[in-house]
């Protein structure tokens, strides 16, 4: 995605009547050679003058098999495998197939749709404190910097965009101009300016959205455009983003109420996971051993492989408590150290 995947051969950009006949072609040999997989070319503002790719979102396929499918049908210059993104060049134009599981099929066709749209509604999403992907509407539960786990609220995205506080009827129908999406992507009482300037994004979107002519215009036309909503966020910066406080854990509920069963299952696995941590980690195992560097390392791996599943092993953990956990660790020191570690330097030596 983005028309820079080839970069050892010649592609141009195609006007958008010859992109149209290119695109049919295209579809048309996808849908004849893989007829039980469904295939969608991503749409774009429909006064668009010309394209400099073409995307295609693809049900879930082994890389092996459109790679060698390109290969046979269009005879590519060069062909580039990027995570779920396979790249060809076809006729001096760059096909993207984007493949995703058929539970994502819509969800993903729907999120990369209207340029960079799902983009912008994804920060909306980011400042509610949920996540818009091409996967839905999900929550992630962090701890710090650490990702305990994700959970997928809503793949409608008729009510996702409900949610997000968009017109629904409105988007499907779709949009003449990249003015029009940029005042979609503005109508949700829920936007503000700020939310988007690069200094508010962390590196990683940072440099990414600086590469994207339409994320550029967006905020060139914001710049320009009176009277924008800015709904008074709490922090509008990215690296201060905002967690599911209890307003907007009820708002959401209210819109998902299903997810309330999933998401208190979730949290009761999190605080026992936080327990769990403060029972069993690196600097407690170091503290009882004696333990440092690599052989601190190898013991915590043999403890590891001692775990079974996870979620079973940290209510263990916390049924054990603490003395229980200490008696549990030099045991198995013991053991360990008996059996695999004849010499095993200390603190000190």
């Amino acid at each position: 995605m983005g028309g820079n995947a080839l970069k050892t051969c010649i592609t141009r950009r195609y006007a958008a009547a010859e992109f149209t006949d290119l695109a049919a072609l295209v579809l048309g040999a996808l849908a004849r050679d893989f007829p039980a997989r469904r295939f969608a070319l991503l749409p774009a503002y429909r006064r668009k003058p010309d394209f400099g790719d073409m995307d295609i979102v693809v049900e879930t396929a082994p890389h092996s098999d459109l790679c060698e499918w390109a290969e046979r049908t269009w005879s590519p210059a060069q062909i580039s495998c990027n995570g779920g993104v396979i790249s060809f060049e076809c006729r001096q134009l760059q096909i993207d197939l984007i493949s995703h599981a058929p539970e994502n099929f819509e969800t993903a066709l729907a999120y990369y749709s209207w340029n960079d749209l799902g983009n912008f509604l994804g920060r909306i999403a980011h400042k509610m404190g949920v996540r818009y992907g091409h996967d839905g509407l999900s929550v992630v539960f962090r701890d710090g910097n650490y990702q305990f786990g994700e959970r997928v609220v809503c793949k409608d995205t008729d009510r996702i965009l409900d949610f997000l506080g968009y017109d629904a009827t409105r988007w499907r129908a779709g949009f003449d101009t990249l003015e029009d999406i940029f005042a979609f992507a503005a109508s949700s009482r829920f936007f503000n300016p700020a939310i988007f300037a690069y200094e508010n994004r962390n590196h990683a979107a940072r440099t990414r959205d600086r590469k994207r002519a339409t994320y550029r215009a967006f905020l060139e036309w914001m710049e320009t455009t009176p009277n924008l909503p800015a709904y008074p966020w709490p922090s509008t910066g990215e690296l201060g983003g905002r967690r599911l406080d209890e307003d907007a854990l009820a708002r959401l509920f209210a819109a998902f109420p299903e997810f309330q069963s999933a998401y208190r299952e979730v949290m009761t696995d999190f605080e026992i996971w936080r327990q769990a941590k403060q029972l069993f980690n690196g600097t407690i195992v170091s503290s009882l051993t004696g333990l440092t560097d690599r052989p601190l390392g190898h013991f915590m791996r043999h403890l590891k492989g001692q775990m079974g599943q996870e979620r079973d092993f940290h209510r263990w953990l916390v049924q054990m408590g603490k003395g229980g956990v200490e008696r549990w660790l030099m045991d198995e020191f013991s053991s360990w150290k008996t059996s695999d570690t004849p010499d095993i330097p200390r603190k000190g030596s």
